[in-house]
């Protein structure tokens, strides 16, 4: 039996490669459907499918490490509606979109490995030392 399923995902879920693993993680489970990011941050996600495929898919969606961190998942069901024909990330505030890529961006950039700049001493390499002409 098939049926539509509702999830919203709350967290730190506004990356947008994530859009693109749930987008994947759908077409490979056989569902259709899409993602989108919501204007408060949070990932909205509706598909159609066998209901055990869905709720394997739903399991599959609860990621926790860097830079993703799903909080909380809601679910609601309904009768499936056979919209569309298969699943794709859309994109309905470009404004969004940019704000949480951007602030996405700058937290992997925080915690990616930073080069190690050597300190030098004053005058330690910097220039020769000046010898006094006597």
């Amino acid at each position: 039996m098939k049926k539509r399923v509702i999830i919203t995902l709350s967290g730190d879920v506004q990356d947008p490669r994530f859009r693109v693993k749930i987008r994947q993680m759908a077409q490979d489970a056989g569902l259709v459907g899409y993602v989108s990011l919501r204007h408060d941050g949070r990932l909205n996600v509706i598909c159609e499918g066998a209901v055990e495929t869905v709720k394997e898919f739903i399991k599959e969606l609860d990621i926790h490490g860097e830079p993703i961190d799903v909080g909380n998942i809601e679910i609601r069901w309904s009768k499936p509606m056979y919209r569309t024909k298969y699943f794709c990330v859309k994109c309905p505030n470009i404004v969004a979109e940019m704000f949480w890529g951007f602030e996405s961006l700058c937290r992997v950039m925080d915690n990616a490995d930073k080069p190690k700049i050597p300190t030098i001493a004053a005058n330690e390499g910097c220039f020769p030392k000046i010898s006094s002409m006597a």
